[in-house]
C-alpha cells in the first residue's frame, strides 16, 4: 500500500514508455539524434528493441522508446 501511495505521488515524473515507428532504415545513432538530440541515447534504443546491427535500424517496425517531450 505504501509502494503505491509513492508511486502516485512521484509517478508523474519517471519516464513514460511511447513507440515510434521509423518510415525508412536507418542506423540507432541517426534515430537517437532524431529522436533525443542525443546521439548517444543510441545503445537505448539497441538494447531496448534488441537491434540486430545498429546500423539497421528497420522501417515499418515500432520500436520501444522512452516518452521524448513535447511529443
Amino acid at each position: 500500500v505504501q509502494l503505491a501511495r509513492h508511486i502516485d505521488a512521484h509517478g508523474f515524473s519517471l519516464a513514460r514508455l511511447a513507440y515510434y515507428t521509423p518510415g525508412a532504415q536507418l542506423p540507432a545513432l541517426v534515430l537517437a539524434h532524431q529522436l533525443y538530440g542525443d546521439a548517444a541515447r543510441e545503445d537505448e534504443i539497441i538494447s531496448r528493441n534488441n537491434v540486430r546491427h545498429p546500423a539497421f535500424v528497420p522501417a515499418g517496425t515500432a520500436l520501444e522508446i522512452l516518452e521524448v517531450a513535447n511529443a
